[in-house]
Parts: C-alpha cells; structure tokens; sequence
C-alpha cells in the first residue's frame, strides 16, 4: 500500500511513463506474492488490474496521456483504498 502511495503521491513530479513503469513493477510484485498475500488482497477487494488496462491502452491508442494519468492515479488510490477500509467480515 505505502508503494502504491508513493507513487500516486510523486505522479506529478514524474513523468507520466515513470509512474506508469513502477506501478507496473508494483502489479508484478503483487503478482508474484505468496498465496497468503494474494489471498488478503483479494478479501479486501485490491486490484491492480486497472494498471495492465491503462498500459495497453497507452501502448495502443491514442487516449491522451493526461486521461491515463488520471485513470492511474485513480487506479492507485482504489487499491490503497480497498487495502486500509475493511469490508464486512473482514478485520484489520
């Protein structure tokens, strides 16, 4: 979560495929996480799935980069959000 937030935190200091790059890695290493992680983030609801969307769409297309970076930005806050606002049954 704190990696998610960094990211989002710096999006304007950086240029908008350097943010896109490290949440890349951020989704990889969320993929290559042990069953217990995967298993605490699927409980909560945290997805990276937003950020695959939004580098094929910038591979791909021609949406600007100003709307990319606000689907990621958002894309980052509903993951951080999703990891620190429990949903029922499940406590933290």
């Amino acid at each position: 979560m704190r990696e998610a937030a960094t990211i989002r935190g710096q999006l304007d200091a950086l240029r908008f495929d350097e943010a896109l790059q490290r949440a890349w890695e951020l989704t990889g290493e969320v993929d290559r996480a042990g069953p217990e992680v995967r298993a605490v983030l699927e409980a909560c609801g945290a997805s990276l799935q937003a950020v695959r969307e939004i580098a094929a769409a910038r591979a791909g297309s021609a949406i600007p980069g100003s709307v990319l970076r606000g689907r990621l930005e958002a894309a980052l806050a509903e993951f951080e959000r999703a990891l620190s606002s429990p949903r029922s049954g499940l406590f933290r």
